[in-house]
């Protein structure tokens, strides 16, 4: 039984998501999918892809049942692939019928491979309690569970190393979604006494279900010029713990975390913030000042936004977002604001994305967990 973390309980006392489904999912029929029909198809899509004297080798192994990965180390079929991967990915789509096939090319303590990643029919539904990882989790500060990579490992992150956090995606693309599993990530292993969050939805939709948490630094903000308030309010609270850490001779709050609570700001859609504010250039001055200093007096920020348009996301503050959840684009230019590259726009909806950080020189594709409206209502409801 999983209950929620109590503000006379220390961290890591307990789990509260027994209010969350764990999703069944047709296991046989989604491995069949993958082992049989899907790996015919990938074999007809490499036989129609294949030049003379350029071999790709055959499939060596299935990562999951979601990818399929083929290893070979021929060098030049390897330096064809560098120069052909759009084409190898419209074979796959044609021999297999599903949009959103990737090809890449890895290297690993196999070799040299090319790897192809292949919706599958049989989706399985991830739920979040799935994802959560206690042992994983006590290691981090600000443990943020989100879903599963393609090889089934899952994808949880601190936030406190990240130390920020960007997310975009259209409607449907699972952005929304994945900002409640952080939240309820953020609830669930952290009492009132060692987390504060300031929730902004611009909306008035999406973040409703948790004004009433103890958590909250402040009542959930709806208005842009409540939230430049907040914005103020939290430059000066930094300024003012970096004075105390001075005195006290200590570099960082992780040297001394008993010292104040960690600081959570969440957005929910920040273009439509910024397109509001009466006075932008102020409110995106501060955001970035908080970004670029905030991780050593424990004060982060998590922004989600349909269009990471500049006009919206200026570079000064995207630079200091090393850390970026990217769900469908809208168009290549916005896939590459994001990843520095296409891809995003490939992608299926539905908590399909790409992973982003300074651990790993290219985006991860990953499946977000699903949690639904009545489960979110039902975990916060014994927090009231």
């Amino acid at each position: 039984m999983f209950k929620f973390l109590t503000s006379a309980q220390k961290k890591g006392d307990g789990l509260a998501f027994s209010a969350l489904n764990n999703y069944q999912v047709d296991e046989a029929a989604a491995l069949a999918e993958c082992n049989g029909i899907l790996k015919a198809q990938a074999m007809q899509a490499l036989t129609l892809a294949r030049v003379p004297g350029r071999l790709y080798g055959d499939i060596s192994r299935l990562m999951s049942s979601k990818e399929v990965t083929i290893y070979h180390g021929d060098l030049l079929a390897i330096d064809y692939c560098c120069t052909h991967l759009k084409k190898i990915e419209q074979k796959f789509q044609t021999a297999t019928g599903r949009a959103g096939c990737t090809a890449s090319i890895i290297y690993d303590e196999q070799g040299a491979g090319l790897k192809v990643e292949i919706p599958l029919q049989n989706r399985r539904t991830l739920g979040l309690r799935e994802v959560l990882d206690r042992t994983t989790a006590e290691k981090m500060a600000l443990p943020l569970c989100i879903g599963e990579y393609g090889t089934g490992q899952r994808l949880i992150i601190d936030l406190a190393k990240a130390p920020h956090l960007l997310i975009s995606g259209t409607t449907g693309s699972g952005k929304s979604v994945c900002l409640n599993d952080i939240i309820l990530s953020l609830l669930n292993y952290n009492t009132c006494r060692d987390l504060k969050l300031i929730l902004v939805d611009p909306k008035g939709v999406e973040l409703k279900n948790y004004r009433r948490v103890p958590h909250l630094q402040r009542p959930i903000i709806t208005d842009s010029g409540e939230a430049l308030e907040a914005f103020r309010w939290a430059y000066k609270e930094m300024e003012k713990r970096f004075k105390r850490l001075d005195r006290l001779g200590v570099r960082d709050l992780d040297e001394r975390p008993e010292l104040f609570p960690r600081l959570v700001i969440a957005v929910d859609e920040f273009a439509n913030l910024s397109f509001n504010a009466q006075n932008k250039k102020e409110l995106l001055k501060i955001i970035a000042q908080i970004s670029a200093k905030g991780r050593a007096a424990g004060v982060h920020l998590i922004i989600c936004t349909q269009s990471p348009r500049a006009v919206f996301l200026p570079p000064e503050i995207k630079v200091n977002f090393t850390s970026r959840l990217v769900f469908r684009a809208a168009s290549v230019a916005e896939s590459k604001i994001m990843l520095d590259r296409a891809g995003a726009e490939r992608l299926t909806g539905k908590g399909d994305g790409l992973y982003l950080s300074t651990d790993s020189p290219e985006p991860v594709r990953f499946q977000a967990a699903f949690v639904s409206n009545i489960e979110v209502k039902n975990a916060v409801k014994g927090m009231r």
